[in-house]
């Protein structure tokens, strides 16, 4: 549990971190209204390289202080990265009433096919933003999202000579 002016804090944080790291291009990310015992942050963080994190996040309003404050807890998240134009690269999702018992992970390749999925049983494991960003940045100086993309890795450079 945790106050929502601080998880927004947080929330800036990130965002602010990998701006300076000159990773992030924009970000459309908004905290909704109160609705219904809940606030939903949804938006998409484009990236370099044409990577795109789209993110559902839903947040149980625990408590309301005396001044307006709540405090809120994370019940539910999808974060789902994609190269623009080709399709989904990674997903991470929480809890599926009824399909998934575990927080989970989506892999897929090139062509946005899927190609492998694992439940994760360790909640130090589950992501949140910050480590979404961060996994993305990661793929994105990957020698893998470089050979994709065409781009020549620094053993293609002979002395110098691009050629």
């Amino acid at each position: 549990m945790i106050r929502l002016e601080q998880y927004k804090r947080i929330h800036r944080g990130y965002i602010r971190r990998f701006r300076q790291e000159d990773f992030i291009v924009s970000d459309n990310v908004t905290f909704g209204d109160p609705r219904d015992g809940y606030i939903m942050v949804e938006g998409q963080i484009q990236c370099l390289g044409g990577l795109n994190i789209d993110v559902v996040e839903k947040l149980k309003i625990i408590s309301r202080g005396r001044r307006g404050d709540m405090r809120v807890q994370r019940s539910g998240y999808n974060y789902n990265v994609s190269v623009s134009g080709r399709g989904n690269r990674f997903r991470y999702d929480g809890v599926h009433p009824g399909h998934r018992r575990y927080d989970h992970a989506h892999e897929f390749d090139k062509e946005g096919r899927l190609v492998s999925d694992h439940d994760i049983h360790d909640e130090k494991e589950v992501p949140d933003l910050g480590d979404m960003i961060g996994k993305t940045r990661d793929f994105y100086w990957s020698p893998q999202f470089a050979q994709e993309n065409g781009a020549l890795l620094d053993d293609d450079f002979e002395d110098g000579d691009e050629s």
